[in-house]
């Protein structure tokens, strides 16, 4: 069986043989996220680092456990803890994601405590929360 939707690995980096040569943009943004997912582990803490935060609070993500912030919106954490897809197309079976952002696209939606179709932009992140995405 296929690695979940929210777990893709790039693929591997790509070497330049010949350093007088640049490399292509693909193979730049191949690299990028190669060297961002830490080859096929989630994202590192994405957060600017001078802003001043609340409390910390740790959530679960489909059994792996997130950090957060309080006061943070589900989104905001999911994409801070490297989480891009929220659920997948019921047409085309693609992974999708959040578009607005302020509740009115509905891509967005995931479990939170065993209530489905909750907008992840418009639920405030909260201890122990248990979130799954709809894949």
């Amino acid at each position: 069986m296929s690695e979940p939707f929210y777990k893709k690995v790039p693929t591997k980096p790509v070497v330049n043989p010949d350093a007088n040569t640049p490399l292509t943009k693909s193979a730049i943004r191949c690299n990028f996220r190669y060297n961002h997912f830490m080859r096929g582990k989630i994202m590192e803490n994405l957060r600017i680092g001078n802003i001043h935060r609340k409390v910390p609070i740790q959530f679960t993500v489909n059994g792996e456990t997130v950090s957060a912030y309080k006061g943070e919106t589900l989104l905001a954490a999911l994409i801070a803890g490297g989480y891009r897809e929220t659920k997948i197309s019921p047409l085309k079976k693609e992974p999708r994601s959040a578009l607005c952002g302020m509740g009115v696209c509905f891509e967005c939606m995931v479990t939170v405590n065993g209530e489905p179709n909750t907008r992840s932009c418009m639920t405030e992140v909260q201890e122990n929360m248990v979130v799954e995405l709809n894949g």
